[in-house]
């Protein structure tokens, strides 16, 4: 009675470890199929951007009757990759820089232009002479004047999507300012000669420097925007 209650017991352990190792098996064989699921997924997942963007690209290049578009569009001109307004916003910033240089020279004459009241020989100064100092005094104060027009302008149309208006206002300002630099430059050069060696000196200096700042500053440019249409 014992050898066959001793023997039941140990075939009824032999059958339940062989039925936890059958559930084992299976568990395992679950775990497997659920992986290879995964991974079958993942692998479309990540094939299925590649083939969208593929059949994009294949449909934006060809067109009806096998034609593609490198073969039908126009060749591209050669310049910057921006939109219209990052164009504008480049423009403004260029003006700006122009516009900063032409302060410093404005600001540099017109400081100097200050100092003569102050000094001893300012009370020496004939009629012509207090002339052409108070006539470079006021372009010094109206061409600063309009250096800051565009900072005037951007403040007024900040934030109104009005850059196209700003950047052509503000070249034409430029250019004006340029011209008043330009005056400056030959008033102050002709009243410091004035003073130093005699009117005729003073006339030819001016006269002098006008023509070469016309030439750097108009027929230079003019030259190098023809040769560049030219090329």
């Amino acid at each position: 009675m014992c050898r066959f209650s001793r023997g039941f017991f140990l075939g009824s352990r032999h059958e339940t470890g062989s039925s936890k190792l059958s559930q084992r098996s299976k568990q395992v064989h679950t775990i497997r199929n659920i992986v290879s699921e995964l991974s079958t997924d993942l692998n479309l997942a990540s094939l299925e951007p590649r083939l969208s963007v593929s059949c994009a690209e294949a449909a934006v290049h060809s067109e009806p009757g096998g034609a593609t578009l490198s073969d039908t569009e126009e060749p591209r001109v050669e310049g910057r990759n921006e939109t219209f307004e990052e164009r504008l916003d480049r423009n403004w910033m260029e003006l700006l820089q122009e516009l900063r240089v032409l302060q410093t020279g404005v600001q540099l004459v017109a400081g100097f232009l200050l100092t003569l009241p102050f000094q001893a020989r300012f009370e020496t100064l004939d009629d012509y002479q207090t002339g052409l100092y108070l006539t470079n005094v006021t372009l010094g104060a109206l061409t600063l004047a309009l250096i800051m027009v565009p900072v005037s302008v951007h403040r007024r149309l900040f934030r109104k999507r009005l850059k196209a208006t700003l950047v052509l206002t503000a070249d034409r300002i430029a250019k004006v300012a340029l011209g008043g630099v330009v005056l400056l430059t030959v008033g102050t050069s002709s009243l410091v000669f004035d003073i130093a060696a005699g009117r005729n000196a003073g006339l030819i200096a001016g006269g002098a420097l006008l023509v070469v700042l016309v030439v750097l500053l108009v027929h230079v440019p003019n030259r190098l925007g023809k040769q560049a249409q030219k090329g």
